[in-house]
């Protein structure tokens, strides 16, 4: 009987402890920018090879968002994936709570959707279909997509779509990124979409709308294209 009460006081003051332990947050900022300034959709820009362009659309999920110290993994976020969307502000901010003697001077995430998610058929919150970034379950989830009008594009519309995506071998197009940080209250991620543009001959490749090997490339390519402020 005592031994019993022993071990429910033990249990009583170490749950009193884990809920005593105080939290603290880190907003993680992502923004685009075109030519160094803030993107402004369906506004006109010129690339460098003169084409005219414009951005209707451009959204990314980012996912399994982790912290790091000194190479280990000290926190993972519990929330499967999150809709970054340029056109919706209240996208862009994603806060973290993680315990307040934590250290961390580096934080990862994965740009896309892996295939665990994939094949789990969540299917729900940001990873509804409805939200414009599903295939099928086949092909899984769009990581990447933009959309927009080029002057040197050849559809009827002049509209150029990349929809980057696939986590079957040979088409894996999930990028994982790590970036050292410092900062404990806000992280802020650069997207440089001009540069995503840039070098790509939207004349003959206008469209990409289902895993291949362009998708992987040009997911790689857009992976060098985040910069961490």
């Amino acid at each position: 009987m005592k031994l019993s009460r022993y071990v429910v006081l033990i249990l009583c003051i170490s749950c009193s402890f884990v809920f005593a332990q105080k939290n603290t947050l880190v907003q993680v900022n992502f923004k685009g920018l075109f030519n160094n300034l803030p993107l402004q959709l369906d506004s006109n820009y010129i690339l460098p090879n003169n084409d005219t362009v414009s951005i209707e659309t451009c959204r990314f999920y980012v996912s399994k968002i982790q912290l790091f110290n000194n190479n280990q993994v000290v926190f993972t976020d519990s929330t499967l994936a999150y809709l970054i969307d340029l056109a919706n502000p209240t996208s862009l901010t994603i806060n973290l709570l993680y315990p307040q003697t934590l250290k961390y001077n580096a934080i990862q995430f994965n740009l896309g959707i892996d295939s665990n998610i994939n094949v789990s058929e969540v299917l729900s919150g940001d990873l509804d279909p409805t939200k414009g970034m599903y295939w099928a379950w086949q092909s899984g989830y769009i990581n990447f997509k933009i959309e927009g009008k080029s002057k040197n594009s050849p559809s009827r519309y002049k509209q150029f779509q990349y929809h980057l995506g696939g986590y079957l071998y040979p088409n894996n197009a999930l990028q994982t990124l790590r970036f050292k940080t410092n900062k404990k209250q806000k992280i802020t991620f650069i997207l440089e979409v001009d540069k995503f543009l840039t070098g790509l001959d939207i004349s003959k490749v206008y469209q990409i709308m289902s895993p291949s090997e362009n998708s992987v490339l040009l997911s790689k390519k857009l992976a060098q294209l985040f910069k961490v402020k």
